[in-house]
């Protein structure tokens, strides 16, 4: 657990949110927004003078990138960290798009 002065002291789950439950999704999304800022590089596609690696909606997330190698050590580094706190990722609902454009 994080908390301003760094990590806390890790404690167990004695139970799970009921399906439906409101606070469900809110904890997946502080949990999804850690990982994916412990995993990215900060080497995204610029867009306006930034730089943009992922967008998350719901339980998904897109990562961003120049290269497939780049896509791949962003990939290897999401999972470690997802898989730290227990979450994985579906390779089997998992797609890479390739997009073409001289404007990126």
């Amino acid at each position: 657990m994080i908390h301003r002065r760094g990590l806390a002291e890790a404690f167990d789950v004695k139970t799970d949110s009921r399906q439906g439950c409101m606070l469900s999704p809110f904890l997946f999304a502080l949990v999804i927004n850690w990982i994916t800022k412990q995993s990215m590089d900060r080497k995204g596609i610029g867009i306006c003078e930034k730089s943009l690696e992922d967008s998350e909606f719901a339980d998904d997330v897109a990562l961003l990138c120049h290269s497939f190698n780049h896509m791949q050590e962003k990939t290897h580094c999401l999972e470690a960290n997802a898989s730290s706190v227990g979450i994985r990722i579906n390779k089997v609902k998992s797609k890479i798009m390739k997009v073409m454009a001289d404007c990126l």
